[in-house]
């Protein structure tokens, strides 16, 4: 074994360096692991890998660590824990997170009304905003948003059921109302919010309305799933499906180390 160099960064004797993962096996011949150890003596290149790939392990056991991304390979062989975190690994949390976004932004974003041509009835200027024509809002104390008119002192929405019978009314001098839970909307039930304001002759009676089904947290859900924007569904979707693909090769490894 040749003299150790005044260079922390070079293996003194690469053909002994590239042995000492070697140290790891419990059965390793006397002889050999009595030369390692004296090559980790005078080599200070492979005494630190060795010292960094301990504290590594150390602190990937406690799951206070991830690799770090591009690190300079070295001739320790990295511990069973360490390689869990695989490409597959990685592309597996990449996938996760941005289906949970996607996911997230599906069911907070607003979803497209059912009537192709119209977000309810009214012109494109004065219309209610939430919710938009046919979609399903919870039932107890649904929300009700329309857009601003220019010289309305006052607001007033009516709410009627699918008989035409009216249910509540109110008034704002805001763009937005609470629809009551002592109202009692029926879930499965359609309604139509009505909006009329003061001065009348801002808006025609009865111009400006939008339909929507009073049900379920988990049928409001289910609905803006369906009418969600279709690129963020197919987004979703791709997310998913990588997602789904990239745990299939860590439960194969976790199923074989197990």
């Amino acid at each position: 074994m040749r003299e150790g160099k005044d260079t922390p960064f070079e293996c003194v004797d690469p053909q002994v360096g590239d042995q000492i993962h070697l140290l790891d096996d419990p059965s390793l011949a006397s002889p050999l692991r009595s030369e390692l150890e004296a090559h980790l003596d005078v080599c200070h290149a492979c005494s630190l890998l060795v010292r960094v790939d301990a504290k590594a392990s150390q602190l990937l056991r406690a799951g206070h660590a991830l690799p770090l991304a591009g690190a300079a390979p070295g001739p320790v062989t990295p511990s069973k824990t360490a390689a869990r975190y695989t490409p597959a690994f990685r592309m597996r949390v990449i996938a996760g997170v941005a289906f949970a976004a996607c996911l997230f932004l599906t069911l907070t974003t607003p979803p497209r009304s059912i009537s192709p041509n119209a977000v309810s009835r009214g012109s494109e200027s004065v219309h209610f905003v939430r919710p938009v024509e046919g979609e399903v809002l919870a039932a107890r104390e649904p929300i009700l948003e329309w857009t601003s008119i220019e010289g309305a002192s006052r607001y007033l929405v009516e709410v009627r059921n699918d008989e035409g019978v009216a249910v509540w009314n109110g008034e704002s001098t805001e763009t937005e109302l609470r629809v009551p839970s002592s109202v009692g909307l029926e879930r499965g039930r359609a309604y139509r919010a009505i909006l009329s304001v003061q001065p009348m002759d801002l808006v025609p009676p009865g111009s400006v309305s939008v339909l929507f089904r009073a049900d379920s947290i988990w049928k409001q859900l289910l609905h803006r799933v369906r009418w969600a924007d279709p690129l963020l569904q197919i987004v979703t979707l791709l997310a998913l499906i990588a997602f789904i693909a990239s745990t299939l090769p860590v439960r194969r490894f976790a199923q074989k180390h197990s």
